[in-house]
């Protein structure tokens, strides 16, 4: 009988269920490093209250003295605490703890330091594509460590899947545990990331976070996000433009997922011309040129690739920028280049990470691979700074009537040598303001007493005609369909369509059914703008696609290729008017978006036009 109850009795106590425990889910890491602060995060499965320990380090003690300087009365499980009151150039000791009811998880002993960079160098680990691959990740850490940066930088690509959590936590987060408790990271946007809410939740970045600066020193940094709108009507090109000429720092160094200038990777085959880099971004060049950025690190094709010093389309040792391809990461490699091209310095298809040094007048990279060996070194001396180009800015890059141009002289000394069409515009003063009636060329540079002279600067501004308003009509969307191996867009004219579709909106799921690849279509319908205004409307599109206006062609993003934005401005007076979008698709992946808006405004879905 006892054991009958014994029985009974382990079977009722292991049907109750055990109070759930708290674990960290991402244990305590360091963010947003000021020259005054510091802020430790971490993540917990239950909801808990936050509190942070700090000791500063001293000498000849075996315990730290922690002070209580930290604490969330509301309990989360997404912890932030901020450090204030510090002082740079001085180590700290730290504990992060998560208080739930009378049960205290303690995160383990850790220490940082806020560097004193005008009196000791910038080290930096970059890194990038690591997705998929967290035993790779996990050996790298201890390879980073080795190093004793003073931070981390990631061009992209954390992980495989952004909308996926364990991805974060599991994949990215844990194997780099022991690491990023001690080194803060800066990172950018990816394409695998897709914008989720987890980067914007893990990482604690200055405003509006998918783009921000930091400066270190006599360095600049600017971190980029080019899976989104940066052509030169974007809000994210204007921030990365004013961003670069108010620069006074020696050194700048950008950073984003995608390449300006890469051999391989894009359709890149023995039997095609090569691509020099991805078809969305080679206006960059220009601008990076015009403000004097020495280094742009990227990823996202997983190789190693350094390119020779480019300026103007050729090799220029003193004003040319060098890209550096660093997606070995931990993602399955890409073969490099089958030729050697014009700029390329070094190649090789390996998994790596780069060291990035800094002091004063000189910058060194070290291309380390998985087994801790440099196999590529670079270095760039200054011997003095060299005058910021100026900026030329305007609330309108195309306009109906007039509009008013600013060029404002960035550096302390100099004057501004402004030309309009060529013609010479004498100003001694810093700051100009120039009114446009008319299409124009404008240029400017600056200088000094001694004769030297910085970059040019230029833009063009243009006076568009007005499109008038046609009669009120209606109607849906018109949608032909064609089957054909288009390489190219075809003359819909000299095709019969094998069927003809309504549709209320401006998309390919109009289309079903469809082929899977080698097809076509023609879109036709019209739109309302609600005033009188300058429109900007961005296509995008994978293959080639084509957009008119009342009968005008406004974009032509024609051949095979994957997915390519571009944009174009059109005067439109209030009222309806007519366009027409062409598509084909050769293979792979069908898209075709349309965005407009006025001028400098945020773009949104053009359906949002439609009548």
């Amino acid at each position: 009988m006892k054991t009958i109850n014994s029985c009974i009795l382990l079977v009722l106590l292991l049907a109750v269920p055990l109070a759930a425990q708290n674990r960290f889910v991402v244990e305590p890491y360091l963010q947003s490093p000021t020259m005054q602060s510091m802020k430790v995060m971490w993540e917990t499965s239950l909801p808990s209250r936050s509190v942070l320990f700090l000791a500063e380090a001293k000498h000849n003690t075996l315990q730290p003295e922690f002070n209580e300087i930290g604490t969330e009365a509301a309990e989360t499980t997404m912890h932030s605490v901020e450090i204030k009151g510090l002082d740079f150039g001085s180590h700290y000791i730290y504990q992060a703890a998560s208080v739930t009811g009378t049960d205290t998880l303690w995160g383990p002993v850790s220490r940082f330091s806020l560097p004193d960079y005008m009196n000791e160098p910038i080290v930096s680990i970059v890194f990038s594509d690591t997705q998929k691959n967290p035993s790779l990740l996990g050996h790298f850490a201890t390879l980073f460590a080795r190093e004793a940066p003073s931070f981390l930088l990631h061009t992209g690509d954390l992980v495989e899947s952004g909308p996926n959590k364990s991805n974060w936590t599991d994949q990215f987060f844990y194997p780099l545990r022991n690491l990023l408790r001690y080194y803060p990271l800066y990172p950018v946007l990816g394409n695998h990331e897709g914008n989720t809410p987890f980067f914007y939740q893990y990482f604690d970045l200055p405003e509006p976070e998918w783009f921000y600066t930091q400066k270190k020193g006599n360095a600049l940094f600017v971190f980029v996000n080019t899976n989104i709108d940066i052509l030169p009507g974007s809000k994210q090109y204007r921030l990365l433009e004013k961003a670069l000429a108010e620069s006074s720092e020696t050194w700048k160094i950008v950073l984003h997922h995608h390449p300006v200038y890469v051999s391989s990777g894009y359709y890149n085959s023995i039997t095609q011309k090569v691509v020099t880099g991805d078809p969305n971004l080679p206006h960059l060049r220009s601008l990076y040129e015009t403000y004097g950025v020495d280094l742009v690190f990227n990823g996202h094709i997983h190789n190693y690739e350094r390119t020779m010093p480019i300026f103007r389309e050729k090799i220029d040792s003193e004003r040319g920028v060098v890209y550096l391809t660093i997606g070995g990461g931990g993602g399955k490699l890409d073969e490099t280049a089958i030729t050697r091209t014009w700029y390329m310095a070094e190649a090789k298809s390996r998994h790596h990470f780069i060291k990035l040094r800094i002091w004063d007048r000189k910058l060194s990279i070290d291309a380390i691979d998985s087994t801790g060996v440099a196999f590529d070194h670079w270095e760039k001396v200054k011997e003095r700074d060299s005058l910021a180009a100026p900026l030329i800015e305007s609330s309108e890059l195309c306009f109906l009537n007039k509009t008013k141009v600013t060029v404002t002289n960035p550096n302390p000394s100099g004057h501004l040598v402004v030309a309009v069409n060529g013609n010479s515009l004498a100003t001694a003063s810093d700051k100009i303001e120039i009114p446009l009636q008319e299409t124009t060329l404008l240029s400017a540079f600056v200088k000094d007493n001694l004769g030297g002279e910085s970059r040019t600067a230029t833009k063009t501004f243009t006076r568009l005609p007005l499109n008038p308003a046609q009669k009120k009509t209606n109607g849906k969307i018109s949608v032909e369909y064609y089957e054909g191996f288009f390489t190219q867009l075809p003359d819909f004219d000299a095709l019969d369509p094998i069927r003809r579709i309504e549709s209320d909106s401006l998309t390919l799921d109009a289309i079903r059914p469809r082929a899977e690849n080698h097809w076509a279509a023609r879109f036709r319908g019209r739109f309302h703008v609600p005033e009188t205004n300058v429109y900007r409307v961005l296509l995008e599109s994978y293959d080639g696609s084509r957009l008119l206006i009342d009968g005008r062609e406004v974009i032509n993003n024609d051949g095979m290729h994957y997915e390519i934005r571009m944009d174009n401005y059109v005067a439109l007076e209030k009222g309806e008017h007519s366009f027409e979008v062409h598509y084909f698709d050769f293979t792979r992946r069908e898209t075709l978006r349309l965005w407009m808006n006025p001028i400098y405004h945020d773009l949104i879905d053009f359906n949002s036009y439609l009548k």
